[in-house]
């Protein structure tokens, strides 16, 4: 049976405690799936998958790797400058011209 779940049911857990060393996190999301199945093909001995459905997999590793991070505060010349890379990101440039269409010498 193939399930298919809600943005709202797609949802991921970390559970950990102070007498514990390890963490335990059981999730639906696609991608985050992939990221613990590629830590767990690079690391075995680190990361392991200790249970798994139709629509979820549960992973437990060492509860030093979980994170919780600080946003990033950009200045403004750091926004402008994100901009402007997300404006140029598709656009084709072909060889021989500059990124404004110039011809180039060589």
């Amino acid at each position: 049976m193939n399930y298919t779940l809600t943005k709202e049911e797609t949802e991921t857990t970390i559970d950990y405690n102070d007498a514990e060393k390890e963490a335990i996190l059981y999730t639906c999301n696609k991608a985050l799936t992939r990221k613990m199945d590629r830590l767990m093909e690079k690391y075995p001995e680190t990361y392991r998958l200790i249970r798994q459905d139709e629509c979820s997999k549960t992973y437990i590793f060492p509860k030093r790797y979980v994170r919780i991070g600080s946003p990033v505060i950009l200045s403004e010349k750091q926004k402008e400058n994100l901009e402007r890379l997300k404006a140029n990101r598709f656009k084709f440039n072909p060889i021989g011209t500059t990124a404004a269409g110039d011809e180039k010498t060589f």
